[in-house]
């Protein structure tokens, strides 16, 4: 059925229930619970509440300046990842040989 059809369809058969009251207050509460609520200004402009929230008497340059300045090195991190890695990687490989080995 096309859009139009469908839409005739319906009109066809709600008409009878046009004039019953209770039905027509359950039909739209029907639809209504078909129909996505729209978000209220408040859900879509909650972190418009954040803005100007931050307080400091430096200029934009000196926070950035001393972002950058704080930096550190991860090097420890990237050390620990790369043992894991290895860890894993051994442990694939050790198990594909012995898989290897059993199965030629």
């Amino acid at each position: 059925m096309t859009a139009i059809e469908l839409r005739a369809e319906l009109f066809r058969e709600m008409s009878p229930l046009l004039d019953n009251e209770s039905a027509m207050t359950k039909m739209l509460a029907f639809v209504k619970s078909l129909v996505p609520a729209k978000k209220t200004k408040a859900e879509t402009e909650w972190a418009n509440r954040f803005a100007g929230a931050w307080k400091d008497s430096r200029s934009a340059e000196e926070i950035i300046s001393d972002i950058r300045e704080s930096r550190t090195n991860n090097s420890r991190d990237i050390e620990l990842c790369k043992n894991i890695c290895l860890t894993q990687a051994s442990v694939y490989s050790s198990s594909a040989i012995t898989t290897m080995s059993l199965n030629g």
